[in-house]
């Protein structure tokens, strides 16, 4: 019976779950759900650890009926993107025991601009955009159908 709340599910490639939600690890290849199994998925900082950010977004895209809200680190130029793959490896290794130097063979830091045409590129529609900004390490949040 639906309570008319919300439910989370976390999925992750690597556990680092802290909290009492459900969780579950998944490859970076496929989700383990069908089509429309979400009625979101929210991808917050996980593109730019993925080895193929665009089958990542595309596999997001096909569990979610109303869409994916991506969150995610920008850079506007080559010291601020050695900065940020610094302090984001130093960050991760702390936080997972590291558990999550893999991923750093992968890490893939765009400008805003670059995160909306990855999007694109999957035929997906930005619905929306937000981008936060920070000296260190600005974000950028995306709706997208």
């Amino acid at each position: 019976q639906d309570s008319g709340r919300g439910r989370v599910l976390l999925a992750d490639v690597v556990d680092m779950n802290r909290t009492s939600l459900p969780h579950i690890t998944v490859n970076d290849r496929s989700l383990p759900f069908d089509k429309d199994a979400f009625d979101v998925t929210v991808l917050n900082f996980v593109l730019h650890h993925a080895r193929d950010p665009r089958r990542v977004l595309r596999e997001a895209l096909r569990v979610s009926r109303r869409g994916v809200i991506v969150v995610e680190s920008t850079v506007s130029g080559p010291v601020q993107h050695k900065a940020l793959r610094i302090v984001d490896q130093l960050a991760n290794r702390l936080r997972s025991q590291d558990k999550m130097s893999r991923q750093e063979d992968h890490l893939h830091f765009r400008p805003p601009e670059g995160w909306i045409k990855e999007a694109r590129s999957v035929g997906a529609t930005v619905v929306e955009q937000k981008r936060i900004s920070g000296l260190l390490h600005p974000k950028l949040v995306l709706t997208v159908q």
